[in-house]
């Protein structure tokens, strides 16, 4: 795992249950939202990760979708310092 992935992969860890985008990932780690997203399009390619949208209400009254990360159940067994 590139050390941007387990940047990623740290943090959704850190962060499991919550609501986490990729945004949120990128001020925490420094990465770039378009990497966070293309790294974690990775992940759901190897099955460790998903992603699920959800239609939120603003403060102003309109709404708009989120897409949140999230590891899946064999993302969270993962070792990162395992090649």
């Amino acid at each position: 795992m590139t050390d941007n992935s387990k940047k990623l992969f740290n943090f959704l860890l850190n962060h499991a249950g919550e609501h986490v985008t990729a945004i949120d990932v990128a001020e925490e780690t420094g990465l770039a939202t378009g990497t966070v997203n293309l790294l974690f399009n990775n992940f759901i390619k190897k099955g460790w990760g998903r992603r699920t949208i959800a239609t939120v209400e603003y403060e102003n009254g309109s709404q708009g979708e989120v897409k949140f990360l999230y590891l899946t159940d064999e993302g969270m067994k993962l070792n990162p310092d395992d090649d």
